[in-house]
């Protein structure tokens, strides 16, 4: 309702009118905030909805705002199990309305099946992420997906108070705004990498400052640009801080193959983010490998001459010395059924060589520090 009522004050000319109507419809409160303002044109019913979004008006244009409010009241009625919509015109004013239920019994919030929210599962308790941000439904936006995400959340709202709380706290991950008051979102991100008891904490920037080379030059460990997509935002925090693991020291992964090209692609991809890479061409090779290396990973393919993929996830796994090394497949074939009861559970996951991506394959990795 502030953010409602706070709109149509801000939209609408002076001698206005602002209405608000409230009803009962079946089990749902029905509530309408209807202005005589500015108006919005269709082609931007859609948009006002979405984040650090404001709508293309030179009268909008007078007013300030992160474009925050009407995405944040969205995501609030939708987590009580309602809706909003709006109906308006330009130049005739406008009418938000939205439903909540009556009574609450056991609402649960429908997450899309096309996104899946990524949690970080198998730790005791919450890892807690420190939030530097000074505009306040940033935070909560920012909180939204963070919490989402299987996160607790701390606050900073000004460059100090980052630094001072990164030193008491010592957080999981840090999000940073670059502009800050007291201390700006650089001059903070320079002090807590230079700090030794805050030097390897993951700092992920999120600001609609586009800079990343000057972020990346003073440290970060990554830069996003507002609007920030929940997902993206998830998975990058998972990364980062299993990568500073990885820093503090190497995590080795064996590849096995026959095809020397598949080799190089992985290595490829895997040496920059500071694995170490152990190589073996063909399954006998490999088996001899994780017994006498003792890897922290296998990536193995199943169909290899001599001994094929399932025979080596059979002895590894016979082997006291290796049975808890993790395995990831990554293989042309088809999986089928046949295929799983082989493998008998003692993967980690699959991947189909030609179709993962760089992002898939470090997402299965990170499933390492759980296991």
């Amino acid at each position: 309702m502030y953010n409602l009522l706070s709109n149509a004050i801000k939209f609408t000319l002076e001698n206005g009118r602002i209405n608000i109507e409230a009803k009962l419809i079946d089990e749902m409160v029905q509530i309408s905030v209807h202005d005589t303002g500015i108006g919005i044109h269709e082609n931007d019913h859609e948009k006002v909805f979405e984040e650090f979004r404001q709508i293309d008006s030179s009268y909008a244009k007078q007013y300030q705002g992160t474009g925050l409010g009407l995405p944040l009241t969205k995501k609030l009625v939708e987590l009580h199990g309602g809706r909003i919509w709006l109906k308006s015109e330009l130049g005739k004013g406008s009418t938000f309305t939205f439903t909540i239920p009556h009574q609450v019994s056991d609402i649960r919030y429908q997450v899309s099946e096309e996104k899946e929210i990524l949690t970080p599962k198998g730790k005791e308790e919450s890892p807690v992420v420190l939030v530097v941000e000074d505009e306040k439904q940033a935070r909560e936006l920012l909180t939204v997906y963070l919490e989402e995400g299987g996160y607790q959340v701390d606050y900073a709202i000004d460059g100090e108070e980052a630094i001072k709380k990164a030193k008491e706290i010592k957080p999981y991950a840090i999000t940073l705004d670059v502009i800050l008051p007291r201390k700006g979102g650089f001059e903070v991100l320079k002090e807590l990498k230079n700090l030794p008891e805050t030097k390897d904490i993951p700092v992920i920037i999120i600001s609609m400052v586009d800079n990343k080379e000057l972020g990346l030059s003073l440290g970060t460990d990554d830069y996003l640009i507002k609007p920030v997509d929940r997902n993206e935002l998830i998975l990058r925090l998972e990364k980062h801080s299993f990568m500073t693991k990885i820093k503090e020291k190497p995590i080795s992964i064996l590849l096995v193959d026959d095809e020397q090209k598949d080799i190089e692609l992985l290595t490829s991809i895997l040496e920059p983010e500071g694995f170490e890479i152990v190589k073996a061409c063909g399954g006998k090779e490999g088996i001899e490998m994780a017994i006498k290396k003792h890897p922290d990973a296998i990536i193995l393919d199943l169909m290899m001459p001599g001994a094929s993929g399932f025979e080596v996830v059979r002895r590894l796994k016979m082997d006291s010395r290796v049975k808890d090394v993790p395995v990831i497949i990554c293989t042309g074939k088809d999986i089928t059924e046949e295929d799983m009861r082989l493998l008998n559970n003692n993967i980690v996951s699959i991947l189909e060589k030609g179709k993962f991506s760089k992002e898939d394959l470090l997402r299965n990795l990170k499933r390492i520090e759980k296991i």
